[in-house]
């Protein structure tokens, strides 16, 4: 299947790097492969002993969940006022006011996923959800600016769901302690203010990469991701409290 995105560079999750020319092409599913990438490759790679691992997290959101949305529309298009989104499903409730976006690659492989409050959601978290103006049959990216208006129809559009799929595998809800995150990820690789709220960035090699190429890597006491060629995770956190985050498990 032809990705509108382009995969990642190891350990370079920019989404300035992906295509900004979408095509009308659905993401493609089979009925003989209903489960995820990682649910497919639940045997990890055979590591020494001396190395640390780290399993990818992930929501309770399944295939058929995404079936669904594929069957009623093959783009997973959504529009908002002159603004589309494609190839992401969308997922809120109204209860504890959030929503899960998730960017797709094939058999619904969960590529990038975004958990937001609806109520306070950071710019930077925005600009890094791609987002599309129509024009003779051609999308274009649209902007910081240009999103914001209109992101809201987006959450108003998404499919309700139950609260249980908005907590993590590995326990994380929006609205935990800082100091619970860092138990479970270690000290970030990167802290950044913008706006007052604070974001903290992990990144971890995959197995796929590390046994292919370990000679040349030096992970510094970090683990690895299993069943991945590498993982980034962003946390937003106001006052100490978890508002937002992102998870990339980049495709195997």
């Amino acid at each position: 299947m032809h990705k509108i995105l382009v995969p990642l560079l190891l350990l370079t999750f920019s989404c300035a790097n992906r295509s900004n020319q979408p095509t009308e092409k659905a993401v493609t599913t089979s009925e003989d492969k209903s489960t995820s990438v990682r649910e497919q490759n639940n045997e990890s790679k055979i590591l020494p002993d001396s190395i640390k691992t780290i399993i990818i997290d992930g929501y309770p959101v399944t295939n058929n969940m995404f079936r669904e949305l594929h069957n009623a529309n093959p783009l997973f298009k959504i529009q908002s006022g002159q603004i589309f989104s494609i190839e992401k499903a969308w997922f809120t409730n109204d209860t504890i006011n959030q929503t899960l976006v998730f960017e797709l690659y094939t058999d619904f492989h969960r590529f990038i996923t975004y958990l937001i409050r609806n109520d306070i959601i950071p710019d930077t978290l925005i600009s890094q959800i791609q987002l599309y103006s129509l024009s003779n049959n051609t999308y274009s990216e649209v902007n910081l600016d240009q999103k914001k208006p209109y992101f809201q129809g987006f959450i108003n559009s998404s499919k309700r769901i139950n609260q249980r799929y908005f907590t993590s595998f590995k326990g994380i809800k929006l609205n935990d302690d800082k100091e619970k995150i860092l138990k479970l990820y270690g000290h970030p690789d990167n802290i950044y203010m913008n706006k007052g709220i604070e974001c903290n960035e992990w990144d971890f090699y995959g197995d796929e990469i590390y046994t292919a190429n370990q000679k040349d890597i030096n992970l510094k006491g970090k683990p690895i991701a299993i069943n991945s060629f590498g993982h980034h995770i962003k946390m937003y956190f106001n006052d100490n409290l978890l508002i937002a985050l992102i998870l990339i498990n980049d495709i195997p």
